[in-house]
């Protein structure tokens, strides 16, 4: 992750999701969260463009952080697609369970 508020990191990618779903939350909590149509607030867009990744990436980053919430045994993957494709099932529950604000 290349990010301008924490310099370059090398980290696993289980601390690497971590760490963008911190910033995201952080920045939400400082600048509002964004509302599509009505400007402001702080959301992907701004994330990703201040880590330096896609906006895609950002969000599917963010949901497998708050998956791995509730089935930690998924962090033990070596690789992140791997815990992703297993995550990906959970994804609508977690999303209206109201546990992502993206």
């Amino acid at each position: 992750m290349n990010c301008p508020v924490c310099g370059r990191m090398d980290l696993p990618w289980q601390d690497e999701i971590q760490a963008e779903k911190a910033i995201h939350k952080l920045y939400q909590s400082a600048e509002g969260t964004a509302i599509k149509g009505h400007g402001g607030g702080w959301g992907l867009k701004q994330t990703a463009r201040l880590i330096g990744k896609s906006v895609g990436t950002v969000s599917q980053d963010i949901r497998l952080a708050e998956v791995i919430e509730l089935k930690p045994e998924l962090a033990e993957e070596r690789h992140k697609t791997h815990a992703f494709e297993k995550a990906r099932p959970l994804f609508p529950q977690v999303c209206s369970g109201g546990a992502i604000e993206l």
